[in-house]
């Protein structure tokens, strides 16, 4: 998934990715209020505080981080589908479909009536919003770190906090369990620092590159858009591949700015012929 997603309406995306966009806006509505209504509940009916009541304490907020995960994995298979088929895919099923000279086109799979220029501009918003498997890495020094560590932090943060504080009053070695305290809060202070710092950085770069035809030197760079047959660049010798560069720093900008990279027309499958 890109760290920036970004779309104005649910209409410019794929009807499937649309539903699944839909279960994960249900579950988190649905079970983050309940992880702070079970504490209530339990304290009216007197239910005391042992294993199994934190357990259904952790429940909410667990469901809320891993339904989205996986629909969101779910997306990428789609989004990487409709790459390996040239965008040419029902949005309703995600089936494949032939090229033809017809403008709408009745899917084969699930009888639904789509507009072919429509659907290839479908695919292409939710491939610059949520990315693909076919995606690759980002360009070097534009890479950003992984949503995930959020959430992920926080039970390393309390699991060291209570290793902390098992160890000063089982072994009473004398450690300031006080000041450990704070150590996640400021752990998720430095983190969220370099999050958006590198987020901001990762953007500038995008900009950047359409302004030279998203061909920049991964290393140094350095404007490559008038270099037609050059594979090295000249000023710091690096190698690159002209279309995959081209593509990749094009995908990275358009997941920071989706509507403007929507006005070009840069494959997206790299060595074959864009639809």
């Amino acid at each position: 998934m890109r760290y920036y997603i970004k779309f104005s309406r649910h209409s410019e995306i794929p009807e499937c990715i649309n539903r699944r966009m839909n279960i994960i806006t249900t579950s988190v509505v649905l079970l983050m209020p309940a992880y702070f209504l079970i504490p209530l509940l339990f304290d009216a009916v007197g239910v005391e505080q042992n294993a199994i009541s934190v357990l259904l304490l952790l429940a909410p907020i667990t469901g809320a981080v891993l339904m989205p995960y996986l629909m969101l994995r779910q997306i990428k298979c789609l989004t990487s589908k409709s790459r390996t088929a040239h965008l040419m895919c029902c949005p309703n099923c995600a089936s494949r479909y032939e090229s033809g000279l017809s403008k709408s086109i009745q899917c084969t799979s699930c009888n639904h009536k789509f507009d072919v220029r429509s659907s290839l501009l479908q695919w292409r918003r939710a491939i610059l919003s949520f990315g693909s498997k076919q995606s690759g890495p980002q360009p070097r020094g534009t890479r950003t770190l992984p949503w995930w560590i959020f959430p992920v932090m926080l039970p390393v943060s309390l699991g060291f906090l209570l290793l902390i504080a098992w160890a000063e009053y089982s072994l009473d070695l004398g450690l300031p369990v006080t000041w450990f305290a704070w150590l996640p809060l400021v752990l998720y202070g430095i983190v969220t620092i370099l999050f958006f710092k590198k987020l901001r950085s990762a953007k500038r770069f995008g900009i950047l590159a359409s302004k030279h035809d998203f061909l920049l030197c991964e290393s140094c760079s350095y404007p490559l858009q008038c270099m037609s047959c050059e594979s090295v660049c000249p000023e710091c010798g690096s190698p690159y591949e002209r279309d995959d560069l081209r593509r990749r720093w094009y995908e990275l900008f358009g997941s920071y700015n989706l509507d403007e990279a929507m006005k070009f027309d840069v494959p997206l499958v790299v060595d074959r012929e864009s639809p």
